[in-house]
């Protein structure tokens, strides 16, 4: 077994007990996969939601100060509304021929100190992806948030 020392920048082998050598160890126990979202089929609400931080408020100085990617896996299952655009929510079409998938989705959003007094403030680019399978049901929700703490 190999660990490494990012700090250090460098390797270690780590022993292992003659017992365990040539053992599968399943490290499936360590895994968190978030729950199957029921959703309906056609039009459904995508909301990422947003708060900045305490005393931080949304940095649009320079621009849009949030973007959204949307995707989806099988690529079929998005009729509309996949790419990436600046706003945090979204109208997707969903196929009613395919029965389950995973929504790709990644937000970030800008936010900086909000106190004026401040001469260069702080910013922080908030940012967070979400893997959602999803099935298909015709009792589905019309709404999927998500939220993205800043």
């Amino acid at each position: 077994m190999l660990v490494v020392e990012s700090a250090a920048h460098r390797l270690s082998r780590m022993p292992l007990p003659a017992s365990l050598v040539g053992e599968l160890v399943d490290g499936g126990a360590h895994r968190t996969q978030r729950p199957v979202t029921g959703l309906a089929t056609g039009t459904v609400r995508l909301t990422v939601a947003f708060t900045p931080a305490a005393g931080q408020k949304v940095d649009d100085r320079y621009g849009p100060a949030t973007r959204l990617q949307v995707s989806a896996s099988p690529p079929g299952l998005l009729l509309d509304g996949a790419g990436d655009d600046v706003a945090l929510d979204r109208v997707l079409v969903l196929a009613a021929d395919v029965p389950e998938g995973v929504l790709h989705v990644t937000a970030h959003a800008a936010s900086c100190d909000a106190d004026p007094a401040i001469e260069f403030p702080a910013c922080h680019l908030n940012q967070q992806g979400w893997g959602v399978p999803v099935r298909i049901t015709a009792d589905g929700a019309h709404e999927v948030r998500l939220p993205l703490l800043g």
